[in-house]
């Protein structure tokens, strides 16, 4: 199965495209259905993000995300391949969280492991998102790096 082929610039996608494309992306890395937005109808409680045309923006598209109805996230795409970055930026951490979790290595710190395979799961996507989910992280580390003695340093507080 193939990643994602990025559309021409002049390329319009109907909303059920977008979502038959999220769908056949999901797949490639192993996405449960919870880890997806909905399309086009928020519920306004469970901060599951929807996506939805902006007819503010022709052909554009909003990523909106409301919990107890607070709106969290709103974020207007004019482009799909923007668009789907986002959406599967926040997918793939979903995922890689479940495997970090899964394969926890103690007194490690767990973003290792867990930025490693967001990365490795973009990059499934498309070399590009790969490559902009590794920037991202480096740019996490500059500001917070990795600390493998946090575990340690809590548990010793909790006794």
């Amino acid at each position: 199965m193939s990643g994602y082929r990025e559309p021409s610039p002049r390329e319009h996608w109907t909303l059920g495209e977008i979502e038959s494309e999220i769908r056949r992306l999901a797949v490639i890395v192993g996405a449960r259905e919870d880890d997806l937005p909905t399309f086009d109808q928020q519920d306004g409680y469970s901060g599951r993000p929807n996506i939805e045309p902006a007819p503010w923006s022709p052909g554009g598209f909003a990523y909106v995300s409301i919990e107890r109805g607070q709106e969290n996230e709103r974020s207007t795409f004019t482009t799909v391949d923007d668009l789907l970055f986002r959406v599967f930026d926040s997918v793939t951490f979903d995922v890689a969280c479940r495997y970090e979790l899964a394969h926890r290595v103690p007194d490690e710190d767990c973003r290792r492991m867990l930025f490693a395979k967001q990365v490795e799961l973009l990059e499934r996507l498309s070399p590009a998102w790969g490559q902009r989910g590794r920037e991202r992280k480096e740019a996490i580390l500059r500001e917070h790096p990795f600390d493998d003695a946090a575990t340690v340093r809590g548990r010793s507080r909790s006794r």
